[in-house]
């Protein structure tokens, strides 16, 4: 094997380099690796940090859970909406009047009409809707989610499917996933 072949093939190459062109690659790499480090730590970790806070924006470092339960009622006016903190979760409580032939998400996006204090957002799935947040709170969807519950029983059916009776507890709780 000839390596001054090699060696003459190489040598012209390196001749050939423009390191002017090499440097700004290089920075405009390294410009990028910053930008894409302080947009996950402030789309992440600043996520994560908010997460922990009450809506009054006090923090909450052991806030392991979310509690939100939705009283589907005749009548909200006796209805007392206590908020509390126990056992390191957030609970929190609303009521909606009856509206016949109402779902779910019809009720909360009603109720996220008439009740500053409560907000959600969703997908549209191929299941039906799926909740991403409750009051601006997104769990970490690779361990958890937002589990519905009708009655203290888990509803198989989506959000924008089941249709609300009065007397109705809706509850929404975060749930670890299962793999």
């Amino acid at each position: 094997m000839n390596f001054s072949y090699y060696y003459f093939y190489m040598k012209k190459l390196l001749n050939n380099l423009n390191l002017k062109q090499i440097k700004i690659g290089l920075i405009i790499g390294v410009i990028t690796v910053t930008l894409m480090g302080g947009a996950y730590y402030f789309g992440y970790y600043q996520r994560k940090r908010y997460n922990n806070l009450d809506e009054g924006g006090n923090f909450y470092k052991n806030i392991s859970d979310r509690e939100v339960y939705i009283k589907i009622k005749e009548d909200c006016s006796s209805y007392s909406e206590e908020n509390i903190i126990e056992n390191n979760k957030i609970i929190r409580r609303y009521c909606i009047n009856y509206i016949e032939n109402e779902s779910v998400f019809d009720a909360m996006k009603r109720l996220e009409e008439e009740n500053s204090d409560f907000s959600f957002s969703y997908d549209d799935a191929d299941f039906g809707i799926f909740v991403t947040s409750i009051n601006s709170y997104h769990p970490d969807i690779r361990n958890n989610f937002w589990a519905f519950f009708i009655n203290d029983k888990v509803d198989t059916e989506s959000i924008d499917e089941y249709i609300v009776q009065k007397d109705d507890e809706i509850s929404f709780l975060i749930e670890e996933v299962e793999l």
